[in-house]
């Protein structure tokens, strides 16, 4: 099971002691959101900083969107970047 990388919990959200934003973060997680746990790629955390699931990175991904290739055209990206 990921753990949040600031404290070593294993739930996911808020309540975070040491996280700069008070919110838990697993980046070791490349099959869930790091912030909320969700398994879908998109708009809609609650606990993103941008508002969009970000992905642990592992899975030869983008970590905003899925997509399997490097380049520009993410619509999730803050860049607008695919991301590994």
């Amino acid at each position: 099971m990921a753990t949040c990388k600031y404290c070593g919990w294993e739930s996911y959200g808020s309540g975070c002691p040491n996280s700069p934003t008070g919110n838990h973060e697993h980046s070791d997680d490349e099959k869930h959101c790091v912030y909320c746990g969700w398994e879908n790629y998109g708009s809609g955390c609650p606990y993103s900083p941008t508002g969009n699931h970000v992905h642990g990175s592992g899975a030869k991904k983008c970590k905003h969107c899925g997509w399997e290739s490097y380049g520009s055209g993410c619509p999730y990206s803050p860049t607008g970047n695919h991301e590994m």
